[in-house]
């Protein structure tokens, strides 16, 4: 019986000193755990960029629908297109 006891508790501390490793370095572990929250914080980050580009392009296929104003300066700015009866002018 004397001996029972030293080798259950030197099997429980076995047990538990490689639930704490696991705990620590395994796959699911504290390790794993730091890299998932970094990456968490990534995607959030990603996330709001692509909420406020949506944000934009929305308010621009709505200019682009209503505002005659935008899509004139667009076209001059982009496509180098002039109004009716204007004239261009180049100097040499």
């Amino acid at each position: 019986m004397k001996r029972i006891k030293p080798l259950i508790w030197t099997l429980f501390a076995a047990v538990f000193i490689g639930a704490v490793f696991t705990t620590l370095l395994g796959e699911k572990g504290l390790r794993d755990l730091s890299r998932l929250k970094a990456e968490y914080a990534r995607l959030e980050t990603e996330n709001g960029r692509l909420a406020q580009e949506n944000r934009d392009l929305y308010r621009e296929v709505d200019r682009l629908n209503h505002d005659r104003k935008y899509i004139e300066a667009i076209a001059r700015h982009e496509l180098g297109l002039i109004g009716e009866n204007e004239i261009i002018l180049r100097s040499r």
